[in-house]
């Protein structure tokens, strides 16, 4: 999540190294709904996911996700 430009000096510097939580919204929970949704097949096949929310001074999202490839079919 972006850096908010409001925050002080010394907070901006505690989330250079991406490790500062974000636990305001948007939720994590919907923002990987939205990504998983956006997969071409059916999210049945999906066993883990690892998502996480936190400041950086490069905005992105990261979620890891674990899929069961025991049908080829299921992934189309």
């Amino acid at each position: 999540m972006p850096i908010p430009k409001s925050y002080t000096k010394k907070k901006k510097a505690l989330m250079q190294d991406e490790t500062y939580a974000h636990t305001n919204k948007p939720d994590i929970d919907n923002m990987a709904k939205f990504y998983l949704d956006c997969f071409p097949f059916d999210d049945k096949v999906i066993y883990k996911i690892k998502a996480r929310k936190f400041y950086s001074p490069r905005s992105r999202v990261e979620i890891t996700v674990s899929v069961k490839k025991d049908n080829p079919n299921d992934l189309q």
